[in-house]
């Protein structure tokens, strides 16, 4: 588990989308090497992505499905759980770690 405390001085709203929104994300964080969006139903995100990593160090991707409550635990706040999972779609690639969440 992590847990991260921190003020910013932007609405909860803003850093959330900043966070969770793949093409923003892509924007700012740039450990990605790939970002995107498997698929989405009405209270999750199946995300794939991989990150770049040094030379002599096997390339690692994850397979997570987010969930996320709003006003939980308190007001104006909002908790982001993250799990890895298999999926269809985006099978375990050759010469790659799959990272476990």
């Amino acid at each position: 588990m992590v847990k991260a405390y921190c003020i910013i001085e932007h609405s909860v709203e803003t850093v959330f989308t900043c966070i969770a929104d793949c093409v923003i994300r892509k924007s700012w964080d740039k450990v990605f090497d790939e970002f995107k969006t498997v698929e989405e139903g009405d209270d999750f995100e199946v995300l794939y992505y991989s990150i770049k990593t040094p030379f002599g160090i096997t390339k690692r991707d994850f397979l997570q499905r987010r969930t996320h409550i709003m006003d939980y635990p308190e007001k104006d706040s909002i908790t982001m759980h993250f799990t890895s999972i298999e999926h269809p779609l985006m099978p375990v690639r050759r010469k790659v770690v799959r990272a476990i969440t």
